[in-house]
Parts: structure tokens; sequence; C-alpha cells
């Protein structure tokens, strides 16, 4: 049995039992993380969801956060004495899924769902909020004189 998970903006294949270093997910190592965008489930027949499957959550146990390996940026101009470096690790989880289409309600999981919100958490609701760009717009009227008008 296996499920597609979509989280991190990535998609990844999951099945019982195995360990997945998945993006930055919130929580410590020892909490249980339930991820709703379920994409398939695969159980002897494909269930492909439209565009996920509802009320079957892949559940995870978070076994370690860190960072990965350092990656090295390097730009150089020949001959223009330019040279940069910098640098980037990128933080990860892993997680061992301990169940698939189980039970949403399990205790001490945190519920990551498409509508930004994070509910269940061990220290009570998390809510994350998503920034949004307010632009105004003002619109300047130009009025042309045309020859021979008054």
């Amino acid at each position: 049995m296996y499920a597609v998970v979509k989280t991190g903006g990535k998609q990844y294949k999951v099945s019982l039992g195995e360990t997945v270093r998945f993006e930055k997910v919130k929580g410590i190592k020892g909490d249980r993380v339930s991820f709703d965008n379920v994409l398939m489930v695969n159980d002897k027949e494909a269930n492909i969801g439209k565009p996920e499957i509802k009320g079957m959550p892949v559940i995870g146990e978070i076994v370690e956060q860190g960072n990965s390996k350092k990656i090295r940026i390097v730009k150089k101009k020949r001959r223009k004495n330019y040279r940069k470096t910098q640098g980037h690790r990128q933080p990860f989880t892993t997680v061992k899924i301990v169940s698939i289409g189980g039970t949403p309600a399990v205790s001490g999981a945190a519920t990551y769902a498409t509508s930004g919100t994070i509910t269940g958490a061990t220290s009570g609701t998390v809510t994350k909020t998503t920034r949004k760009k307010t632009t105004k717009t003002t619109k300047t009227t130009k009025t042309a004189k045309i020859k021979g008008s008054k």
C-alpha cells in the first residue's frame, strides 16, 4: 500500500513504515503529523483524488528536524575583480509513515490543510497566516487642450 502526498510544494510517494525526508514541517521530534493533501492511494486498486482524496489522511511521526548539506553558490566575472560566494542550508523534516487512510482524529497530530491553517498541534491551535499584497491604484486623468477650443 502506498500513497502520493503533496506537501511543501512537492509530491512524495510514501508507503507504510517508510522514512521520508520532507521539506520543513512544523513540530518537534516525536510529534505526529497528519497530511491531508493526499492525491492518490493504492491498495490493490488505485484511488485517485480530484484533486485530492477527502477523509484519508497519511499520518506520520517526526523522527528528525535538521538542515541538509551546505550548497555553495559562486559568482565570478573574469578580469573585473568580481567574486561573490554565498551558501544555503535547506531545512528538512524526516517523517516515519505510521498509517495511510487512518482516522483524522489522532491525538497530538497536527493537520496540514490547504486552507492554510494548522489545527490540533500539541501546543493548542497554530494558525498559519499568509500575507496578501495590497496595492493602491490611483488614476490620474490628463485633459488635453485642443487648438481652437475654449
